[in-house]
């Protein structure tokens, strides 16, 4: 028996590099989208601040060209100063949404590690996508890597291979979003396609849903899914296609937003 996911928290984390609204809103979407509570975290990055504890590091002037050393008292401020930015983003965006704001100091990957729960969706936004995917998080948190964040107007395709729960998060989120469904049916032979095809009719028959159904072959499902240009892709966290896709798309000339759902 298929065990019923539900999500505690959505668990939005920014830096530096990734203070946009368009991430936030995105966040927003999906704690709307869970009834969930979002928890965004401001993390100081422990790169950051250790440059400038570097002897050499300076910055220049803009105005008369003369050099400054950065100091770790101006840096914090700086931070702190994003930080409050940050969480006054959170505030104007969240509407009713329930939400919470923390900021943290370390590497990301072990800021996320430290405060993912077992059903938490964590997100995880830009050029940090790469350094967290391996660390070890719960095991039945799902984990979004975000680019830009969710691109409106364009489908939520999923990778469907027999898991109910890569069906119920793309619904979700598509309905959320205003987005078309797309389910890529992916099997290796004839009679696994057709009953993964019957499942999948059976489940949005149920719940009179509709989405576009496509039957790619297993080694064009890539190629197929790029040309869909998706605003978001939904895999099973143990699919095959998992790191394939990601390593894939992570190439394009814009990071396709993608969600591992755990079984």
């Amino acid at each position: 028996m298929t065990r019923k996911r539900r999500t505690g928290r959505v668990l939005l984390t920014l830096d530096p590099e990734t203070l946009r609204s368009d991430l936030v809103e995105t966040a927003v979407g999906l704690a709307r989208a869970y009834d969930a509570e979002l928890v965004t975290m401001f993390v100081k990055t422990a790169d950051v601040v250790n440059m400038a504890a570097l002897p050499f590091e300076t910055t220049v002037i803009t105005k008369t060209g003369r050099t400054r050393t950065i100091s770790t008292t101006d840096l914090d401020r700086q931070l702190d100063r994003q930080a409050q930015q940050a969480e006054a983003l959170v505030a104007r965006t969240a509407g009713k949404v329930r939400w919470s704001f923390r900021v943290a100091t370390g590497h990301l990957e072990q800021v996320v590690a430290e405060n993912a729960a077992e059903f938490d969706l964590l997100t995880i936004c830009g050029s940090t996508a790469r350094r967290v995917r391996p660390v070890r998080t719960p095991g039945h948190a799902a984990l979004l890597l975000l680019g830009d964040g969710l691109r409106r107007q364009r489908p939520v395709a999923a990778v469907y291979e027999g898991d109910a729960s890569v069906l119920a998060t793309a619904q979700r989120i598509s309905n959320e979003f205003d987005a078309p469904l797309v389910v890529a049916i992916v099997a290796e032979d004839r009679t696994n396609r057709s009953r993964l095809r019957r499942n999948v009719r059976a489940w949005f028959n149920r719940r009179r849903l509709t989405a576009t159904l496509i039957e790619p072959e297993p080694d064009q499902t890539l190629d197929m899914l790029r040309q869909l240009r998706p605003g978001l892709v939904t895999v099973g966290r143990a699919s095959r296609f998992c790191a394939p896709l990601h390593d894939a798309l992570d190439r394009g000339t814009e990071q396709t937003p993608m969600l591992e759902v755990p079984e």
